[in-house]
């Protein structure tokens, strides 16, 4: 079974990370968190994606960005605070087997998310803002415009909290931007650059805290792909 996530629900959801939508609207899928914000790759299986069963550390659920697949191998598993909602179009899940696919590493199952597309003629500028407990902050803003063949978007999210209990520090910054051109009616070239750094502290079990336990962790990733639709048949060639 496949489900899909539209841009609508990710927009409702006024998350940041694009993990929380994911976790409220995929049956079967689990995702543990670090605590008041953020996922990431800090110790008691935070950032744990599993589904079915599998978990991302075995390799068995595969993440991919319009349809390139993400390895992380230095820590074994997708980095979860990698993925942003502001950047996201839409999100395909297949929950069960896609190793025919995708191979091996999607035998739990694939969560494909696919980046954003520029509909609207002229810009469009965007802000959030939110303040909570713990004090906890979120920032957003992104503009997107699309004239004659040329389409962009560029956006940037910053969020931090104290944690609700000592040594439990989180601030994570992404930045995206995409840029395209439609060569002809058929034809189009994109190109995509997105750039994550984050920071966490890992406090430990209450009954056995930990101190300076912290990890930071800078992720980028960049794209490129020429595409064409010529209604009876369509390719494209991605980097």
């Amino acid at each position: 079974p496949i489900s899909v996530i539209d841009r609508q629900l990710i927009e409702d959801s006024k998350e940041i990370s694009i993990i929380p939508v994911l976790n409220r609207q995929i049956p079967g899928l689990f995702i543990t968190s670090r605590g008041v914000a953020g996922y990431g790759v800090s110790a008691g299986s935070a950032g744990s994606i599993n589904m079915r069963g599998f978990s991302g550390s075995s390799g068995r659920v595969l993440i991919l960005i319009d349809g390139h697949p993400q390895y992380a191998t230095i820590y074994g598993h997708p980095i979860a605070d990698a993925y942003i909602s502001s950047e996201i179009e839409r999100i395909e899940v297949s929950r069960g087997a896609a190793s025919v696919l995708y191979g091996s590493n999607a035998m739990g199952g694939a969560i494909n998310l696919i980046t954003k597309k520029i509909t609207q003629n002229g810009y469009n500028l965007k802000l959030n803002a939110a303040v909570g407990s713990y004090g906890t902050q979120q920032y957003s803003i992104n503009n997107s415009f699309k004239k004659k063949g040329f389409t962009g978007y560029l956006g940037a999210n910053y969020e931090s909290t104290n944690g609700h209990r000592p040594n439990s520090d989180y601030n994570s910054l992404n930045v995206f931007a995409k840029a395209g051109y439609k060569i002809s009616n058929d034809w189009e070239i994109t190109g995509n650059i997105s750039l994550t750094d984050f920071y966490d502290e890992n406090p430990g079990a209450e009954s056995n805290p930990i101190y300076e336990s912290w990890a930071a962790v800078t992720r980028g990733m960049a794209g490129l792909s020429i595409s064409n639709n010529y209604g009876i048949t369509s390719g494209s060639l991605n980097i």
